[in-house]
């Protein structure tokens, strides 16, 4: 039985369908707005320990996205994206196995888990915040600089400056 593998092209075309149909020509693409306008709520709470490592993650059942209060502005930008990601990318998987929904942190974007699920909500989220028809009007630019301009980490900046 054949393992199975992300498909890195569906999650990138979807994260570019999700911004033309929204209309987004610059950064930083509004992430908040884009969740709710896809019909899901954000909240924030504290994680205490043992949970303080995750990031957040999507109740399927109140269609809403809880993110970690503790964690960094652009650590949260990163776990809206990879939510909605799994909200439109894998719905009905996650309905029956709600554990994949949880993003724990990790050092960098490259160290993430190679859960094939994991991986495409990662895709979408980079591609879908840091968009290679806008990165390309910067990539001149200093990775900081960068990274401010589209509201992401240098973490993601870097990842996606190699993944275009």
């Amino acid at each position: 039985m054949e393992a199975e593998q992300a498909d890195f092209r569906r999650a990138g075309k979807l994260a570019r369908q999700v911004l033309d149909d929204n209309v987004v020509d610059r950064p930083p693409v509004p992430i908040f707005d884009l969740v709710r306008q896809y019909g899901l709520g954000i909240s924030e709470a504290f994680f205490a320990p043992p949970h303080d490592n995750v990031a957040g993650y999507i109740d399927m059942e109140k269609q809403r996205i809880v993110l970690n209060r503790g964690e960094p502005t652009t650590r949260k930008v990163f776990t809206l994206a990879h939510e909605l990601g799994h909200w439109l990318l894998h719905r009905e998987r996650v309905t029956e196995k709600p554990a994949l929904t949880i993003l724990l942190r990790t050092a960098t974007l490259k160290d993430q888990p190679r859960i094939p699920v994991e991986q495409e909500a990662n895709c979408f989220a980079a591609e879908l915040l840091v968009p290679g028809y806008l990165l390309e009007h910067y990539k001149a630019a200093d990775d900081d600089l960068i990274a401010r301009l589209f509201g992401v980490s240098r973490d993601v900046i870097r990842y996606r400056l190699h993944r275009r």
